[in-house]
């Protein structure tokens, strides 16, 4: 019993001098952006480009899915979009009745023709008119429908959709991607890491998101710079608390992500074993 007692007024005294004197929250380092990569549609996977570690610019190509029948598609629609047969002969269509239509014109003023014949020209006239304009519009449909396969061949080809390194790979060429489980890889940004802390109210209440502050990183405790990018307006009724985050340069990749974190108040470092000694003492005595 004079044991448990010993101890709990030991626990009691480290936790307030923390408070007091040398504020640390012990908190871990994870990545800015952590994305898992999926395919668009359900489909068969025939080319993986990435494996684990592979480090990938924003855009960079991933996978893709079966394209065969749709780039079969894209042939035929080109073709189709690239020929001006059709619009060549409603062209010369148009120009031959637009002239007879003069000509029987000419006629009628000087009483060669006669209006019956003159109305059939106009007719023919306006319908090889019309017939000008629908290979016009029909070309356009091939462009547009050329536009249409090529989006579908893109959705067809997943890309990163931030930097990172691939951490994760979830399925492999040959493999149906199905509607229920379309994840194909997983991709850190491990450039930036995020730190959260839950800090005093009275430690919150003198930061600013943007503010520059030095933490404790990793078993050695090296001291780096952070920068604020969020300061919660929120204190927690019950632990006094309020959540900080703050964000730490890692471009050269010094750290990884899942690494101890402390914020001190003061310049002191505070062994992490700090609080177990104690206790062993307590209880040798």
């Amino acid at each position: 019993m004079k044991t448990k007692s010993i101890i709990f007024l030991l626990s009691i005294c480290l936790l307030g001098a923390s408070h007091c004197c040398a504020q640390i929250t012990r908190s871990f380092t994870t990545p800015v952006e952590i994305r898992e990569v999926a395919a668009t549609q359900p489909d068969v996977l025939t080319r993986l480009l990435v494996k684990p570690g592979s480090v990938l610019q924003a855009g960079q190509i991933i996978a893709e899915l079966d394209n065969s029948v749709l780039r079969n598609q894209l042939l035929i629609a080109q073709l189709r979009a690239q020929s001006n047969a059709a619009i060549h002969s409603a062209e010369i269509n148009n120009e031959s009745f637009q002239l007879r239509l003069e000509k029987l014109g000419s006629m009628l003023d000087r009483g060669h023709a006669n209006p019956a014949e003159v109305e059939q020209a106009q007719v023919d006239a306006d319908t090889s008119s019309a017939e000008l304009q629908l290979a016009q519009e029909k070309k356009r449909e091939f462009e547009l429908d050329v536009n249409r396969i090529q989006a579908e061949i893109e959705r067809n080809i997943v890309r990163s959709p931030i930097s990172g390194i691939v951490t994760e790979v979830h399925c492999k060429p040959g493999e149906f991607i199905s509607s229920q489980e379309r994840k194909l890889v997983t991709v850190v940004d491990v450039d930036q890491l995020r730190v959260r802390f839950y800090l005093f109210e009275d430690t919150v209440r003198e930061l600013k998101t943007g503010q520059r502050v030095s933490l404790l990183v990793g078993g050695n405790q090296t001291e780096v710079k952070g920068k604020i990018e969020f300061v919660s307006p929120v204190v927690d009724p019950d632990s006094g608390t309020s959540p900080v985050d703050v964000i730490l340069n890692n471009q050269e990749r010094l750290f990884r992500s899942g690494v101890v974190c402390y914020w001190p108040t003061s310049n002191e470092k505070i062994s992490e074993n700090s609080m177990a000694t104690a206790t062993r003492a307590g209880t040798n005595q």
